[in-house]
């Protein structure tokens, strides 16, 4: 039983280093020479329909941003097994409405265990972002994502996948400078099978903060 908890725990922390369509922001732009830090905390699930399996995942991220023009900042992203970086460029802001788009890459580094091979996974993408603000401490998101992953085994070769996405998150201001934002989010592999042969769902949160 012990085993079986540890192995459980093990695939939830690795499998954590497969990315989603997770966003944790808005199409508002940090303001131009601005930095902002986040931690973000979260959980779901990825299901292999090939081999009808479920397995649980979490994650913890410290991500920090910057502002670098009126409408555009990028950032990185630390997790458990990589790193990604980001931008947001935003190309409408009108009324209560603004419009973005998040390109990202991703690098992936899992080790050699009894759930996973020693190999390197890069991933890409871009997601659109849709912003509606609804008052002044509270903000609306979503939108749609499209990504591509290869894996690099040691052993030599490589695999490849196409994957849709989607998100909803709700920015909420605490303060003047801090903001929670809660975010749904999932995926589905529609060529090949990475970053799974299946689909993924993830439920988390976003603490962001100005620096």
């Amino acid at each position: 039983m012990r085993t079986r908890a540890l192995e459980l725990l093990a695939a939830t922390t690795l499998l954590a280093g497969c990315p989603s369509t997770t966003v944790y922001r808005t199409a508002e732009t940090v303001p131009n020479g601005e930095f902002r830090g986040a931690v973000a905390l979260g959980g779901g699930v990825l299901r292999d329909r090939a081999q009808d399996t479920r397995a649980p995942t979490g994650h913890v991220e410290l991500e920090l941003r910057r502002g670098v023009s009126a409408n555009a900042d990028v950032g990185v992203k630390l997790f458990t097994v990589g790193v990604d970086a980001s931008a947001t460029l935003r190309f409408l802001r009108r009324d209560a409405w603004a419009l973005a788009l998040a390109p990202q890459l991703t690098f992936v580094r899992t080790p050699e265990t009894a759930l996973t091979t020693n190999a390197i996974h890069l991933f890409g993408g871009t997601t659109f972002v849709a912003t509606r603000r609804l008052g002044p401490s509270t903000a609306l998101s979503f939108g749609p994502a499209l990504g591509f992953g290869t894996y690099f085994p040691e052993a030599g070769g490589h695999v490849a996948g196409l994957f849709l996405g989607t998100f909803v998150n709700l920015e909420i201001a605490l303060g003047k400078r801090t903001w929670l934002v809660p975010e749904l989010s999932g995926f589905q592999v529609v060529s090949g099978e990475v970053p799974v042969r299946g689909a993924g769902v993830n439920l988390g949160a976003s603490l962001r903060f100005g620096l």
